[in-house]
């Protein structure tokens, strides 16, 4: 898990305080990448939220991904789903999401927030370009790239525990490069 003491820094330098993590109802991929993302951004001053395109609204996370947090010594203990609305997406400075869908229905609604959109499996590139010269960018290079070449993550709801295992994993891996970039570019500043 990566710590950091880097405050207000991390904000500074990167211009992200604010992560906002999208799938379709926000009781399985948005909220445990939230949960964890937030864990790994401790201490830095970056707000992690989540919410869902279709939300099952005041929907506690699926029992599957509780199982999944606990693996990792997290818990999910309050967690509401909630529908995502025009606060969310313009108080947000990066929205990951889940799939391609998801990423389309955001950038109808509001044209604005395609410069912030990407697919969680973009965040790796992100943290490429953190670590690059200008960290100030990072996102909205990465937006602007496109998510052609970009896996989305699969839904998995009603499925079986070793789905729910996999998506697990590939959502800590990106939620983990994404702050661990983070924090070495407020380290930096």
């Amino acid at each position: 898990m990566a710590e950091s003491s880097a405050g207000a820094p991390v904000i500074q330098a990167t211009g992200v305080r604010r992560i906002l993590i999208v799938c379709t109802g926000n009781i399985c991929r948005s909220p445990f990448g939230e949960i964890v993302l937030r864990e790994r951004l401790a201490g830095t001053g970056i707000d992690v939220s989540s919410a869902g395109i279709g939300a099952l609204e005041g929907h506690p996370v699926e029992p599957a991904m509780v199982v999944e947090l606990e693996k990792r010594g997290m818990r999910a203990d309050g967690f509401r789903a909630h529908q995502i609305d025009a606060f969310d997406v313009q108080d947000a400075d990066l929205i990951l999401v889940m799939s391609r869908r998801q990423r389309r229905f955001i950038t109808e609604e509001w044209p604005r927030a395609a410069k912030k959109t990407v697919l969680m499996g973009a965040a790796p590139s992100i943290a490429d370009e953190l670590d690059g010269p200008d960290p100030a960018s990072a996102v909205q290079t990465v937006a602007r790239r496109g998510n052609a070449e970009v896996m989305e993550v699969e839904d998995p709801y009603r499925k079986d525990p070793g789905v729910f295992s996999r998506v697990a994993d590939e959502i800590d891996a990106a939620a983990t490069a994404l702050a661990d970039a983070l924090i070495r570019a407020g380290r930096r500043a």
